[in-house]
């Protein structure tokens, strides 16, 4: 497997990060009970703790800035590794994903991930060959897929910084009337123990609330900008609306708004605040999302790297109605054909390996390039499993499997990749 050098925007790095400080909650929850056995005052003072900390959570470890690092390339999966932080991507881990140009040659991708939210992930790497790599392993074409949203405004992020000032202030306070209480040898009906328990009770309480005003604002919804297929929605307290790509005339940022300028001349002036919290967007992640705006606006007005060129292997396409069996056997014809010199053949060697290798052409046409190339050159076929790994779509996946391999045969799901092709072509 191959590492390719980039630069990783995570601002909330690994998962396991997020989960650090409700383990040592949940650890201080577990002292607290064992102490109550011998003393009540220990036990309070770690249930204050406990509590205290599940408070400040949201904040902790803090927002993780780009750093460089590497991403290794498997079938149907990418590993990033920056620092002592690692993931991996697969596949079906992928909601959306999008690509921009950057300046020089680097190009900048975000990626949505099904188990995170807020600011997707952003992988700053050196080349277009990199980024193809990179997408060919996800089963991303260059145009992405799906949708890719960053939030505009933190949730709660004013109500989260108070609860962890509070929840600070009350721990300390705890320890230090504690701390005096031991040195100065008062008793347990000492007024300083009054103010610990109401304190501890306080402190008690402070997460509930917490917690509570997260899932309020997860209720509520929060500004954010979505890249989608049809355009780039924008969803804020004052309604929701979409722009189509090829209506973006331009994107840029005045102090703390993101001002986007319609070719009808309507302008859009959307928050943009800067933010050390995980949650929201620093100035890096900003850049980000201004780059993919441009460069979607750009492909949509033709400007981007055109589709793969499949029309060499079009006579191999599935015909509606046609059995499955009867598909593949023109296809073995067509492959005996090339195998014996390219006489009458209307393809070569680099059409089939573009159709191969590309997430974006159809999957039928895929299988039949799969077919021939496994036919024909037998080396071939660790690297058409590896980009079989990669395709999306479980049923588009079957029929790739099956134009090349055998003993997997025509399944359920590849019969259905081919009833939605035909469905497809009816349509248009």
């Amino acid at each position: 497997m191959k590492a390719l050098p980039a630069i990783v925007h995570d601002p909330k790095g690994p998962i396991g990060w997020r989960f650090a400080p409700y383990a040592v909650a949940a650890a201080l929850a577990v002292a607290a009970g064992a102490a109550g056995v011998v003393s009540w005052l220990p036990a309070l003072v770690m249930f204050t703790l406990s509590a205290s900390t599940v408070a400040m959570a949201p904040l902790f470890p803090g927002r993780v800035r780009p750093r460089r690092g590497t991403v290794t390339v498997g079938p149907g999966s990418v590993h990033i590794r920056s620092g002592i932080a690692s993931q991996t991507l697969r596949v079906g881990d992928v909601t959306g994903a999008s690509t921009a140009r950057l300046e020089g040659d680097r190009v900048v991708l975000s990626i949505a991930r099904s188990y995170r939210s807020g600011v997707p992930i952003a992988l700053e790497l050196e080349s277009e060959r990199d980024a193809a790599e990179v997408l060919g392993a996800l089963g991303v074409g260059r145009s992405g897929f799906g949708a890719v949203a960053w939030p505009l405004e933190p949730r709660a992020e004013d109500s989260l910084r108070t609860y962890a000032w509070l929840a600070a202030a009350g721990a300390l306070a705890i320890l230090g009337l504690v701390a005096w209480k031991w040195v100065a040898g008062f008793g347990d009906d000492d007024l300083s123990v009054l103010v610990v328990v109401l304190v501890g009770l306080g402190l008690g309480v402070l997460p509930v609330i917490s917690v509570i005003d997260r899932m309020l604002g997860q209720v509520r919804g929060q500004s954010q900008l979505a890249l989608r297929g049809d355009g780039l929605h924008v969803a804020t307290r004052q309604g929701a609306r979409c722009i189509p790509f090829r209506d973006v005339h331009s994107v840029a940022e005045v102090e703390d708004r993101m001002v986007i300028t319609e070719a009808s001349g309507w302008v859009t002036a959307l928050p943009f605040p800067s933010t050390k919290l995980p949650r929201g967007l620093s100035r890096e992640d900003r850049a980000v999302v201004m780059a993919q705006i441009r460069s979607a606006a750009a492909r949509a007005r033709g400007l981007g790297e055109l589709p793969a060129d499949t029309t060499a292997l079009e006579p191999l396409a599935h015909r509606p109605g046609e059995p499955a069996s009867d598909w593949l056997a023109r296809v073995e014809q067509a492959a005996n054909v090339f195998r014996s010199g390219y006489r009458g053949a209307t393809f070569g060697p680099e059409d089939l390996w573009r159709v191969a290798d590309d997430p974006d052409a159809a999957p039928d046409l895929r299988a039949a390039a799969a077919r021939v190339l496994v036919r024909v050159d037998a080396g071939a076929r660790p690297r058409v499993a590896a980009l079989t790994e990669a395709v999306r779509d479980p049923r588009a996946r079957a029929l790739v499997r099956a134009g090349w391999d055998d003993e997997a045969g025509v399944t359920a799901e590849a019969e259905a990749a081919l009833e939605e092709i035909a469905a497809r072509q009816q349509r248009s």
